[in-house]
């Protein structure tokens, strides 16, 4: 079976494959899989131990001692948690909401600096995130999340948004402006397609109004671009970025399983795109 590959030889599943074999991503693979049973017992997410066999000898230096074929490592969840993911409450219902923060994403080649770049966003409670993944260039854009549908309230219905900006050169995609998103619950998948290059937003007269972010193209070079009422669109927060619903489920009782949300675009080269990370939370 051929697989697509970029230069380098990988292809987006070997960088996935890549990842997932790094001790730290072990570690959190464990935590989070186990997470809702841990509170269900009323583990209080102080610390955990778990043995992780591995030959990282560097891995062993920094955090923990050899034992037999496996290493004991103490991991602090409070410190480590706030890097992956947020918990809060909705002001409305009480209801359990989470943020996945960027580096808890599979985004494929996000390792490769001449694709991706991680910047530092400062210190910022409000944001929750100290940093953000910057799109330098890719034809394979791939963003995935997950969650572990215990940890969500029951019978409600939820969305995921992707909490994103677009750099100031721009995002070139108007030659194919929509991306593919979809969410997966116990084997249903609901799919559609949004357009990142785009915001919605409601004028003078209270009547939403639909925009197309076009500077940086020529205007005798501008594609039209159809927005019709199927395809979804951004729209700016309170804090200045945008966000945009990839799709929302309900969390029916008693299921402990995962949700996952994906968006993709592999039809033509972009760039400029920043990601923060996914919320998900209660549907208004």
């Amino acid at each position: 079976m051929s697989t697509t590959k970029n230069k380098h030889g990988y292809s987006p599943f070997h960088e996935q494959t890549r990842m997932i074999h790094h001790p730290t991503h072990q570690i959190w693979t464990i935590v989070m899989t186990n997470r809702a049973r841990f509170q269900q017992c009323g583990w209080d997410g102080e610390s955990y131990a778990c043995a992780v066999g591995t030959r990282n000898r560097r891995w062993e230096r920094d955090v923990g001692k050899r034992s037999g074929r496996g290493i004991t490592v103490a991991v602090t969840l409070r410190a480590l948690c706030k890097m992956f993911e947020s918990m809060q409450l909705d002001r409305a219902t009480g209801a359990k909401c989470y943020t996945l923060s960027a580096r808890s994403l599979y985004i494929a080649w996000r390792d490769t600096p001449q694709y991706w770049e991680w910047i530092d966003l400062g210190i910022d409670e409000v944001k929750r995130f100290s940093e953000a993944a910057k799109l330098h260039g890719v034809w394979w854009l791939d963003i995935r999340g997950k969650i572990n549908r215990m940890m969500l309230s029951e019978n409600l219905t939820y969305a995921a948004y992707m909490v994103f900006k677009l750099a100031d050169d721009g995002f070139n995609l108007l030659h194919s402006p929509f991306q593919d998103v979809s969410v997966s619950v116990a084997g249903s998948d609901s799919t559609q397609q949004v357009c990142l290059q785009s915001y919605m937003e409601v004028g003078d007269d209270g009547v939403p109004q639909k925009h197309i972010l076009t500077s940086h193209i020529p205007a005798d070079h501008r594609p039209e671009v159809p927005l019709t009422d199927d395809i979804v669109l951004p729209r700016e927060r309170a804090d200045g970025w945008m966000e945009v619903e990839l799709g929302e489920f309900y969390n029916e009782e008693g299921f402990d399983d995962e949700m996952s949300v994906s968006l993709m675009e592999t039809r033509t080269w972009k760039y400029g795109l920043i990601v923060w990370g996914i919320e998900i939370r209660v549907k208004k």
